[in-house]
């Protein structure tokens, strides 16, 4: 993976392994943001399925798996995986870069940052709702 830039510095990574990340999501939300601004959560359970939701508060359905050192996501509305590899940076961070190729190549990968954990379930609004 390479370096991120944070604040102005770069900041060295140590690789996180989809099982490792995987075995310290069962049971807990994640939530992720961009630079800063909220991206969205995601609940993970220990069939290594997961509901996202958006930062509009829409909830999908999916489930992961590894492959290789990233880890894979695929959703009830897209059959392509998002994958993903995670790092942790030398002040503890956990950041996660999508490895998915965009269309435009011109385009950066999002890199995201995990802000919070917590074991309780995400309140999705629309189809969702109460799980």
């Amino acid at each position: 993976m390479a370096a991120l830039f944070c604040a102005g510095a770069v900041q060295a990574q140590t690789a996180i392994m989809p099982d490792e990340f995987g075995a310290a999501a069962e049971g807990q939300t994640y939530w992720y943001s961009e630079n800063g601004y909220h991206y969205g959560a995601e609940q993970y359970f220990e069939d290594q399925t997961v509901i996202w939701q958006d930062r509009d508060g829409n909830c999908l359905r999916g489930s992961w798996y590894a492959a290789g050192p990233q880890m894979c996501f695929v959703y009830e509305n897209d059959p392509e995986p998002d994958c993903w590899t995670m790092s942790r940076t030398d002040d503890g961070r956990v950041m996660i870069e999508s490895t998915r190729l965009p269309d435009d190549p011109a385009v950066p990968p999002l890199v995201l940052e995990l802000i919070r954990r917590t074991p309780l379930p995400i309140a999705c609004t629309g189809p969702l709702l109460g799980v």
